[in-house]
């Protein structure tokens, strides 16, 4: 019998492909087999409900769910003259199809009688050459990906096993898988590496960008608060004192004291005086002239 999860139905309307790949292991796995490298993928179809069979019709992969009075039974073909690490990607690829295309159907009793797929070329190929295919094709494709190389795992096998014929072997699929792998994660950050090496060189150049970043923070980190060294103080510079330049000079006489001196003329007993003395006496009698008048 057919299970159907509400955790899996949310993850599938939200196309959160990767989670819900993660989760299809949780669900339908033991703990230990789970987080195997190589996952069973026949007793994960038994789990889930999919009678499985082979045969050598045309057809790549068929999955069929029919409507027996209201028990959906799900049955799937693979074609067995492909090898084990092709059928392992067609097997992951159907399910894909069962649990974003069929089950959310059902939940909505959108299915009357009968649905299914039909695989009448090789996924993997139409994924690599980016052949026009729809939607649905797409996101079965990128669900096998995720199933059978969680991207936690897959990332700690690139680092390791360097190689990707290695990381193939980890995964027990075809190199090409492990290429498209690659590049759809990389076309999640906006970058598309030409092969694997190149986005090994990636991952790499990502890494030393951080270190570096890293290590310019620790040492702003160390310099903050600490005191300055003597030579890194700069003097500030002193305001030059003023020269002793002896009394203010005398100020030039006013128009008034020119005015009173062309109107009278100088007393005797000034005669002697010269210079700024003789402008001062003479500005003194002036003031004391006015003062008179004024009394």
């Amino acid at each position: 019998m057919l299970a159907i999860y509400p955790e899996l139905l949310q993850l599938a309307a939200e196309k959160d492909i990767e989670t819900l790949a993660i989760r299809a292991r949780k669900y339908f796995c033991h703990e230990e087999e789970a987080t195997k490298p190589q996952l069973d993928l026949l007793h994960l179809s038994q789990n889930i409900g999919i009678a499985l069979k082979s045969s050598n019709h045309s057809f790549f992969a068929t999955l069929v769910c029919v409507d027996k009075l209201g028990e959906f039974k799900v049955s799937g073909l693979i074609n067995e003259a492909f090898t084990p690490t092709d059928q392992r990607f067609l097997l992951a690829h159907i399910i894909g199809h069962l649990f974003l295309h069929i089950i959310p159907k059902i939940a909505k009793s959108e299915i009357d009688g009968s649905i299914g797929f039909q695989e009448s070329s090789c996924p993997l190929k139409l994924a690599l050459s980016e052949a026009a295919h729809d939607i649905q094709e797409q996101e079965a494709t990128d669900f096998a990906l995720a199933l059978l190389m969680p991207k936690g795992m897959f990332l700690r096998a690139q680092n390791k096993l360097r190689q990707v014929r290695n990381v193939a072997n980890f995964f027990g699929l075809h190199p090409h898988a492990v290429e498209l792998r690659h590049a759809r994660l990389e076309r999640g950050k906006g970058i598309i590496p030409n092969s694997f090496i190149m986005a090994e060189k990636l991952v790499e150049e990502e890494k030393s960008l951080k270190r570096q970043g890293a290590e310019i923070k620790t040492v702003q980190k160390k310099n903050i608060g600490k005191p300055l060294s003597v030579d890194s103080i700069k003097e500030e510079p002193r305001a030059k004192p003023l020269k002793n330049r002896g009394t203010i000079p005398p100020q030039p006489p006013t128009n008034d004291v020119r005015a009173s001196l062309k109107k009278s003329p100088l007393p005797s007993s000034i005669s002697h005086l010269k210079g700024m003395e003789k402008i001062r006496t003479i500005a003194k009698m002036i003031e004391e002239q006015k003062q008179n008048k004024e009394e």
